[in-house]
């Protein structure tokens, strides 16, 4: 029985090893991005999450050099900004750099809660 189990099982894996791509099936993780969340107390209005926004979308935008894309998103009780850069940048400190910069100005704005991710 043993030459027959080592002979299937021996096979099987052999094909598995040089037939089946190695490494991610999606590619998923893979993508270099800052995401910005903007909190305000119940009540706030749309507004306020707007300007807040597009001031974090003005800021995002000073650095234009390696950012792929900035996505914004503006909802009744919560605002988002996602930043992604390209690959060429990823490996640079300008990621870092505009983590910085969006940390000071999270800082410097009064009344909101602000994490940079």
């Amino acid at each position: 029985m043993r030459p027959y189990l080592n002979y299937g099982l021996g096979g099987a894996s052999h094909l598995f090893f040089t037939k089946v791509t190695q490494g991610e099936v999606w590619d998923w993780g893979n993508e270099t991005y800052l995401i910005v969340r903007v909190g305000f107390p119940q009540g706030t209005e749309i507004q306020r999450y707007d300007e807040v926004a597009a001031a974090i979308e003005r800021e995002a935008g000073v650095q234009t050099q390696g950012v792929k894309k900035v996505t914004t998103r503006v909802v009744d009780d919560y605002a988002s900004v996602r930043v992604e850069f390209d690959d060429s940048s990823a490996v640079t400190a300008s990621p870092y750099e505009m983590k910085n910069r969006l940390t000071v100005f999270a800082a410097q704005t009064g009344g909101a809660t602000i994490s940079v991710a």
